[in-house]
């Protein structure tokens, strides 16, 4: 989608839902023309310009704008890191419904992004609006917070519901992590057949920790017939794409490979590259 084309919606539904202006009038279309300025200041890094042409617009009462200037004072780009003016923009575009608003809030109170304060209950409430919008990235950290029982909220089964959403909406983060949760004995959900399809999944998007592992389950057999030419394929395929785990050329164990072991082993190499990248 262009840059034009993804104003063209967002504006098409902001004022369709709030019904301020004809599709014709030439309110819209100045509005337009700055916002889609805008967003093609910041996705060639000029975020001074951007800030001040979303600034512009959210005054006029724009939740997507408002999200957008909300967002650079989070982060401080194009402008001085705030999180006074942060919250304030937030949670005018969140009063509106934007699904993206409501996910700024809620990674900033579950990460302290931007000097907000851990708060794990605003943090639940704003992501669940968010996913419940059908924002995707928010399924992956509500997620998260469910599986690990961030702020006491531990949830086995709303953690399945919304990793699955994750996962089904294309986040490749999501789909390893999947493949990890139906491996995982203690969460209660272990099942090697849908461990291996999402670990399959996601290493044919190319996630190399999730290669290791579909060759993992072809060596012991899990989910799947036992097929050591397989393994061996997956696995030298994630070593030549970086993989720091050492395999041999032709693989020789006197016993399974635990998969636990695999699972974490993988985990402190995708920790390492997400701090590296």
């Amino acid at each position: 989608m262009t840059s034009d084309e993804r104003c063209l919606t967002l504006f098409g539904e902001e004022f369709q839902n709030k019904k301020v202006y004809s599709p014709n009038s030439d309110g819209i279309s100045e509005l337009f023309r700055l916002f889609s300025k805008a967003e093609k200041f910041y996705a060639q890094g000029h975020y001074e310009d951007a800030f001040s042409l979303y600034l512009r617009i959210a005054k006029k009462g724009l939740m997507y704008a408002q999200s957008a200037v909300g967002f650079l004072f989070l982060v401080g780009e194009g402008v001085e890191q705030n999180k006074e003016e942060a919250l304030k923009w937030l949670l005018k575009a969140s009063k509106q419904g934007d699904p993206k608003a409501n996910f700024y809030l809620g990674s900033a109170y579950l990460y302290a992004h931007g000097d907000f304060e851990v708060n794990y209950k605003l943090a639940l409430k704003y992501l669940t609006l968010s996913a419940e919008d059908g924002f995707v990235r928010a399924y992956y950290s509500l997620a998260k917070m469910y599986r690990d029982g961030r702020g006491g909220f531990l949830d086995y089964d709303e953690a399945e519901y919304w990793l699955t959403k994750a996962a089904e909406g294309e986040d490749v983060s999501a789909q390893y992590d999947l493949g990890c949760f139906y491996s995982d004995p203690d969460m209660g959900k272990q099942d090697d057949i849908k461990s291996l399809k999402w670990f399959t999944i996601a290493a044919h998007n190319g996630d190399i920790e999730a290669q290791a592992l579909v060759g993992e389950c072809y060596y012991n057999g899990r989910g799947v017939k036992k097929d050591e030419k397989e393994a061996v394929k997956w696995m030298r395929s994630s070593k030549e794409k970086g993989m720091e785990l050492v395999y041999e050329d032709n693989i020789k164990m006197d016993k399974d490979i635990d998969l636990n072991d695999w699972v974490s082993l993988c985990q402190k190499q995708k920790e390492v590259s997400r701090i590296i990248h």
